[in-house]
Formats: structure tokens, sequence, C-alpha cells
């Protein structure tokens, strides 16, 4: 899997404990072994994530079923490799919850966390 630099969106080069772009763009790698991409300036910003406007794009695009395929692969993916035991999930990263409300046919209960520290819940997966 390959990495784009999100300043100059040049490759990134995995070395042993980071990415970085010819530019001398740096990524760390955490000890737990993820690499956040998020560009520092961004990483405390009082308005984090998408705003309003980016948020109604991505749901009309994904409203048109242009993920359908994958959302549809993963899912079924999910209830391959969960045990039948399985009753409850949580999505990190979520979004608006495109792929969690899916996730209803596979596991009973279902939650999500994003950026914005907003929940998607069962009731309502794909957010307000």
């Amino acid at each position: 899997m390959s990495f784009s630099c999100p300043l100059c969106h040049a490759s990134l080069t995995r070395s042993d404990k980071s990415y970085a772009c010819p530019q001398g763009h740096q990524f760390d790698m955490a000890k737990e072994g993820y690499v956040n991409l998020l560009p520092v300036q961004h990483k405390r910003s009082r308005d984090p994530g998408d705003s309003a406007e980016m948020m109604q794009a991505r749901r009309a695009f994904l409203d048109a079923g242009h993920y359908l395929p994958l959302r549809e692969t993963v899912a079924q993916m999910l209830g391959d490799l969960l045990p039948d035991s399985a009753s409850a999930m949580l999505d990190i990263g979520c979004g608006e919850g495109y792929y969690t409300a899916r996730f209803a046919d596979v596991v009973r209960e279902k939650g999500g966390r994003d950026i914005r520290s907003r929940r998607v819940e069962s009731g309502d997966p794909r957010g307000g």
C-alpha cells in the first residue's frame, strides 16, 4: 500500500519509524504502529473534520451509490470474519456512518465515533 504526503502529495517512503516524502515532510509512527497523516497545524483545530458543505457533498455522493459495491463487500467480509457470538461493534473514524449503517445486518448493536466527537448510534446511523 502506498501513501501520499498530505502537504505536497508526493509519495511517502517508509523508514523504520516514520514515513517521509522527498520534500522532507515527515510523519512519525506511534509506538502502537499507526501513523497520523493529519498535518500538525490541523490537529488542534477548534472545528476539526469536514465543513457542513463537505458533509452534504459527501452524503450526496454516497447516496448516489458510487461506493455501494465497496460497502457491500466490506459488510460481507465483516460477516465472514466475525464469530457468530459477536453482538456489537464500534467503528472508529466512521465519518457520517455510511458503512456503520450497513453493519446492522451483521451485528445487533453498532456505534461509531468520529473526530467531531459525534456519536453515530443505531437510531440514526448516518448522523444529522
